[in-house]
């Protein structure tokens, strides 16, 4: 999805809007509601003039983006295939998985695969394998419920090769931001670090599980709902 092109700097009036849009973020973040604290307010107000002047000096328009992590596991890579075959069991490993399915009428692996991820009451994802090259996955990632995500399009793979006695296991994603100079600023200082520290986790409770068969503890996805105890 292709933001709206604006020249020149955006209004007054958009500018109040942004501040509003701000403002809310930041509160679903804090897990508070809209309308809080001063200091929320002015956070988001700040913010909003820096995405004034640089509207004033760009164009808003969607681009791609994208992180990377990886971990040597000791295991085979058929071991570490196992996390991913039946597509629909990710939750027995995940770190932030409450639970997960495959979606009645697809298959259980390779393409066409689908799988919907409940990370809370909040946040549901459903994945789709678009490609199965001998390497790995291909995953296209949709929101189903939760927060409107400044990132429309996004697209993860999974790599899974050989190296030394075990299995270098490699995830990436790729993105596509919207929601103009809001997404700018989101992927410019919030994005790639929090989606990095994500990955990170992922590749973590992936080795330990392929390693000892036993999960990780679990932890919260932000802004799912879910509480532990």
């Amino acid at each position: 999805m292709r933001a709206r092109a604006d020249a020149g700097r955006p209004t007054p009036g958009a500018m109040g809007l942004l501040a509003a849009d701000l403002s809310a973020w930041a509160a679903a973040i804090a897990g508070v509601g809209i309308g809080t604290t001063e200091p929320v307010v002015g956070v988001a107000l700040l913010v909003g003039a820096v995405a004034w002047a640089i509207a004033g000096r760009t164009r808003r328009r969607a681009r791609r983006a994208g992180i990377e992590a990886s971990g040597w596991i000791d295991a085979s890579p058929h071991r570490v295939w196992t996390l991913y075959e039946p597509f629909g069991d990710g939750a027995v490993w995940h770190p932030m998985l409450q639970s997960s399915h495959r979606v009645e009428g697809t298959p259980d692996t390779g393409v066409g695969a689908v799988r919907e991820c409940h990370f809370g009451p909040r946040m549901t994802v459903r994945e789709e394998i678009l490609e199965r090259p001998a390497d790995g996955l291909v995953i296209g990632v949709d929101m189903v419920r939760g927060p409107a995500p400044p990132t429309p399009h996004c697209a993860a793979r999974v790599v899974i090769e050989p190296e030394g006695d075990g299995t270098r296991l490699t995830l990436q994603m790729e993105w596509q931001t919207g929601l103009g100079v809001l997404g700018q600023l989101l992927d410019a200082f919030v994005l790639p670090a929090q989606n990095r520290a994500t990955f990170e986790q992922v590749v973590a409770a992936a080795t330990a599980y392929a390693e000892t068969g036993e999960p990780v503890p679990q932890v919260a996805m932000p802004m799912s709902g879910r509480q532990l105890a």
